[in-house]
């Protein structure tokens, strides 16, 4: 990772415009495609957070939890318009890999040949 391209995730109240920091200043790390779950209640984000590599991650409750292991690098994710599926593209060094995730099972509903 390059010093200064850290990034960080904040949420902002609309009404008052109070901003709150979601992520960790204290831990270098590169945050992409964050969506809130339409419950409300969850935030998915791609970082490189604690690693190397990219990994999926949930904001849930005030606290980050990592998703996808250490080692399997995430390109990118999407979340689907009803929260119970994530599409996750896995780098494989010199191909990529799509796997739809249950959101609820954090369990692969189809990995695709």
């Amino acid at each position: 990772m390059l010093p200064g391209n850290d990034t960080a995730l904040w949420t902002v109240e609309v009404e008052t415009g109070k901003r709150t920091r979601l992520t960790d200043d204290r831990v270098p790390s590169i945050w992409s495609s964050a969506q809130h779950a339409p419950d409300g209640r969850s935030i998915y984000a791609v970082s490189n957070q604690g690693s190397e590599l990219s990994r999926l991650w949930r904001w849930q409750g005030g606290t980050w939890t990592p998703l996808t292991r250490d080692g399997d690098a995430v390109e990118s994710a999407a979340l689907s318009p009803d929260g119970a599926t994530m599409a996750v593209v896995f780098d494989r060094e010199a191909s990529s890999r799509l796997e739809l995730i249950d959101t609820g099972r954090l369990t692969p509903r189809l990995q695709p040949p």
